[in-house]
């Protein structure tokens, strides 16, 4: 009788969880909540789930989406940032070599004397 007893309060009280977890999932999917329209274009996500106007399960599944794609485009920016860093130093390395090679041509041709009044650096 005494384990009788202890199965049922487990399974009355497993039962109570599921009721309760299944009343919180249903109270969000039917409280009523206002999506931005802006921020249904940068999440990307299609706002309505279920019901003909948007709801709190609705929010916050585009809220969750919202958040990656902020991420994704910032992961992105820095991919870019990093890129142009590279590019950028490739480019005034070689800029720097031509402008060297042409100061040294100047020299040759116009001679020390010039070069040194035109403040080119030996």
């Amino acid at each position: 009788m005494k384990r009788l007893l202890q199965r049922l309060a487990i399974g009355i009280s497993a039962i109570l969880l599921v009721a309760m977890f299944g009343c919180a999932a249903l109270m969000n999917l039917a409280t009523p909540c206002y999506i931005d329209e802006d921020v249904i274009g940068y999440a990307e996500e299609e706002p309505k789930s279920f019901l003909p106007f948007t709801t709190l399960w609705d929010a916050q599944r585009v809220d969750n989406k919202f958040d990656y794609m902020h991420l994704i485009t910032q992961i992105h920016l820095q991919r870019q940032l990093e890129d142009d860093d590279i590019y950028y130093d490739f480019l005034k390395e070689k800029q720097r070599k031509y402008m060297a090679s042409a100061k040294e041509f100047q020299k040759a041709v116009f001679g020390q004397d010039y070069a040194r009044i035109m403040g080119a650096k030996e």
